[in-house]
């Protein structure tokens, strides 16, 4: 990343950035199972109603050999500002951007299919897919500064166009099973692959986005402050291609001659008919996005906040097998104060919080089948605390909590057992505590030490293949972090370290699995300032 930066006046300045990144990792999709299965008994039960992650070390890997990932960006862009007068400045953005994403990695549902509860690990896909975007923006803004009506005003002005071209295609490899879930091989280790492919769908994506938006900081008084802004968009969207009509259940029950992966289906489906479908999505319209705030000072130490928001979120990908009809939406309420002690020594924020998002975009399985879907309705009531003290030269301490009630208010007409059900992925307390201490004086001025924990309470996942209405616990976790420093005038350097006690603990979940955080680990940053 470089940028040039041009001064042609002392009121003018034209700013060019260039970024160019290649990157590669091997992506984790897999996770650690829980034991659970699909199987039915004799007598119509399913033999692991109560799915638990398996009891495996974090370490063992269920990942494909032939899973990787590389991404390489390029993004060039232009920033002019000019001021104008000395209320008014004009800003103009322009940005254009590639991106390719070549993809190869684990799409499991884990199942132990198997009468005799054996670890028998099937439904095991690599999905292979290629990306290419190709993004044009332009944004155009007026701030103007100034009394109007005998108030201050800080007055924002602007338009702004967006526009993505996206092609996008996917393939799917279905593995034999692993014989033994809890010391895993993996049959598929030195595969030719030529043959194993089902096609999933190419797709070309298009994507045009327009806005106009005002915002306006109002100043009524020293103890009074409102803050307004009003967005109205226009969205417009195709997404159109070939898609297979069997999905995950395009491959035959017969494993290749190295008995590595099941064969695909190949021409007709099961009921005769062509594999492929072509189905046009269209969404053509318009919405807005605004807030409201407003900030209340009736002490110089201590403020009030209230602030409300709306607004709608266009969907846009290439992860779903669909891009959403309908742009998602939300709204959101906050109320708070504020606290300052001691010449801002101690710094207390308290505040409540209402979120409420509709139309959510969530994947479901229907018969082995990735389907789209959309949540009506989700909400997030919540209370955020956040302390922060310095009560002596270099000593700084950090205490941040929250509690959620993460909950489905509506869901979709297939999954109405969700409702009021807590929020996949969603913890109900998360919180952090940090100090850290750096040396004022003496030969070892600059240097400083820190150490703190993070918390996250218990998560769900909910399981959608498999026993119905079935919900799995992903544990909360405590880690303890620390991290030692330098920091001189120009440049500073810093160890972090990272759960210190090499604590087992799992980051999310995925479809039927759970993936674990980071063990013991340090990274050095150096950081140079000219």
């Amino acid at each position: 990343t470089g940028s040039l930066l041009w001064l042609p006046t002392e009121f003018q300045s034209i700013l060019l950035t260039i970024e160019n990144r290649h990157l590669k990792l091997t992506p984790d999709a897999a996770g650690i199972p829980f034991r659970m299965s699909s199987y039915r008994n004799s007598s119509g039960n399913y033999p692991f109603h109560d799915p638990t992650i398996i009891d495996v070390d974090k370490n063992t890997s269920y990942v494909s050999p032939m899973a990787s990932s590389v991404t390489d960006i390029f993004r060039i862009s232009l920033s002019y500002s000019h001021r104008l007068g000395t209320h008014l400045r004009w800003e103009t953005n322009l940005a254009y951007g590639t991106r390719s994403l070549d993809l190869y990695r684990n799409w499991s549902v884990p199942d132990f299919k198997n009468s005799a509860g054996a670890p028998i690990l099937s439904n095991r896909y690599l999905r292979r897919q290629h990306d290419r975007f190709t993004d044009k923006s332009l944004q155009t803004f007026v701030t103007w500064q100034g009394d109007l009506g005998g108030y201050g005003h800080k007055i924002q002005l602007g338009a702004d166009v967006f526009k993505s071209d996206i092609s996008t295609n996917r393939r799917h490899a279905k593995f034999a099973p692993i014989l033994d879930a809890y010391n895993p091989i993996l049959p598929e280790t030195g595969a030719d692959l030529t043959n194993a492919w089902a096609w999933i769908f190419n797709r070309s994506i298009s994507a045009r986005q327009s806005g106009l938006y005002v915002t306006d900081q109002w100043t009524i008084s020293d103890f009074l402050k409102i803050r307004t802004s009003l967005r109205q968009d226009h969205y417009f969207m195709i997404d159109e291609g070939l898609y297979n009509n069997l999905g995950n259940n395009s491959f035959t029950e017969l494993l290749n001659s190295g008995g590595q992966f099941y064969t695909p289906i190949l021409g007709l489906n099961n009921l005769n008919t062509a594999l492929t479908k072509e189905n046009p999505l269209t969404t053509n319209t318009n919405f807005n996005n605004g807030q409201i705030g407003l900030v209340f000072d009736p002490a110089h130490n201590t403020s009030f906040f209230i602030g409300t928001s709306w607004g709608r979120l266009a969907n846009l990908t290439t992860k779903d097998p669909r891009t959403a009809t309908l742009p998602e939406s939300n709204r959101q309420l906050e109320l708070g104060n504020r606290l300052q002690w001691f010449e801002n020594k101690l710094n207390l924020t308290l505040s409540i919080f209402r979120t409420i998002r509709f139309n959510v975009d969530e994947l479901t399985l229907v018969s082995g089948n990735l389907i789209v879907t959309q949540t009506p309705e989700q909400r997030v009531d919540g209370l955020d605390l956040d302390f922060r003290a310095r009560p002596l030269s270099g000593w700084f301490i950090l205490a941040a909590w929250s509690w959620m009630k993460p909950i489905y208010t509506e869901p979709s007409t297939e999954e109405l057992w969700l409702k009021g059900q807590q929020l996949p992925g969603a913890p109900k307390r998360t919180g952090r505590l940090w100090s850290s201490y750096e040396i004022q004086e003496g030969d070892w001025r600059g240097w400083g030490i820190g150490l703190g924990f993070r918390h996250r309470d218990n998560i769900k996942i909910i399981f959608r293949d498999g026993p119905p209405n079935s919900i799995g616990i992903i544990p909360g976790y405590n880690v303890l972090d620390a991290g030692i420093f330098y920091r001189a005038q120009s440049w500073d350097i810093q160890l972090n370290l990272k759960n210190l006690s090499d604590q087992t603990y799992w980051s999310y979940g995925i479809i039927n699995a759970a993936v674990p955080g980071e063990g013991r680990n340090m990274t050095l940053d150096f950081r140079y300032r000219f």
